[in-house]
C-alpha cells in the first residue's frame, strides 16, 4: 500500500550495522511511503548504488553505536521530525500512517516517541519485547531547537502513543549477539565515564556486582525473559553481561 499523502516533512535515519540482511526490503517499504530517507553505516557498494538510485542518501559511518549513526543522519540534514529506525526494522501500515499524522502538530518542546515493537531473537518471535542495554529505542523525534543531543533525549521517559507497532529482527546467532553486546559494552563504558570520570575502580567493582544482578532478575522476572525459553535465558545473560 502507497500513502495517499507521502509525508514532505519526515526525515528517516536508518542506522545500518552488518550483515544488513533486511536493509533494501525496510528501505522499499519505507519508500512508499516517505521521501527523505539517509542510510547511516559502512560502505556497501551494491546496497549504497541501489538506494541512491531510488532517491535515498547514504552516508559512510563505520561506528558501531547506534546513537552515532542516528546523530550523523540528524546533522546531515536540518528537520522538525525524524522516524529513528534501524535496518533490520518494519513498520506496520497503521504506524506509517500515525508517523505523518503526527506531523500535522507542533510541540513548543523536543519529544520522543518510542514504538509497541515485536521482536525476534535467535529467529525466534519473543511472547515479551525485551530491549538491550546500549541500544536505543526506535521512534519518532521532534526538534524544536537544534543541535540535537540524543543522549539527552534517550535520558527523558518515551511515551507509546502512536497508533501501531515496530517489528524488529534481532541478532540470529550468538556469534552475532556476542559481537554486538560487545559493541553495547564500549557504548556504555563511554558513557559512564563522561558522567562520571573520577569513579574509583572501588566503587565501579562495588557497582558492577550490584547492577548486574539487579538487571537480571529486572530481566528475568520483570521483563518475563525466563518465559522465554533458551533464548531468553542467553538474552537475560548477556544483558546482564553488558551491564
Amino acid at each position: 500500500m502507497t500513502s495517499p499523502n507521502p509525508s514532505k516533512n519526515l526525515v528517516v535515519i536508518i542506522a545500518y550495522r552488518p550483515p544488513g540482511n533486511h536493509l533494501e526490503d525496510t528501505f522499499k517499504d519505507l519508500k512508499q511511503w516517505f521521501n527523505d530517507i539517509i542510510v547511516v553505516g559502512p560502505e556497501h557498494s551494491y546496497l549504497s548504488q541501489v538506494m541512491k538510485m531510488d532517491g535515498a542518501s547514504w552516508i559512510v559511518s563505520d561506528s558501531p553505536h547506534i546513537v552515532d549513526l542516528w546523530e550523523q543522519g540528524i546533522r546531515s540534514q536540518i528537520s522538525s521530525w525524524y522516524i529513528l529506525i534501524q535496518d533490520k526494522e518494519y513498520l506496520s501500515t497503521s504506524l506509517k500512517q500515525s508517523l505523518i499524522e503526527a506531523t500535522y502538530k507542533d510541540p513548543v518542546i523536543s519529544t520522543f516517541n518510542s514504538f509497541i515493537r515485536k521482536s525476534f531473537f535467535l529467529k525466534k518471535q519473543m511472547k515479551y519485547d525485551l530491549e538491550w542495554n546500549g541500544d536505543p529505542s526506535s521512534g519518532l523525534l521532534h526538534v524544536s531547537n537544534q543541535p540535537v543531543s540524543l543522549n539527552k533525549v534517550f535520558g527523558l521517559k518515551t511515551i507509546k502513543y502512536l497508533e501501531g507497532e515496530l517489528i524488529h529482527f534481532g541478532e540470529t546467532n550468538l556469534n552475532e549477539t556476542i559481537q554486538n553486546s560487545i559493541h553495547r559494552i564500549n557504548w556504555l563504558a563511554d558513557q559512564l565515564y563522561l558522567s562520571s570520570p573520577s569513579l574509583t575502580k572501588l566503587r565501579l567493582i562495588n557497582g558492577d556486582k550490584k547492577n548486574s544482578l539487579k538487571n537480571f532478575c529486572k530481566t528475568w522476572f520483570v521483563g518475563k525473559g525466563m518465559r522465554e525459553g533458551f533464548e531468553g535465558s542467553v538474552f537475560c545473560f548477556l544483558d546482564s553481561v553488558v551491564i
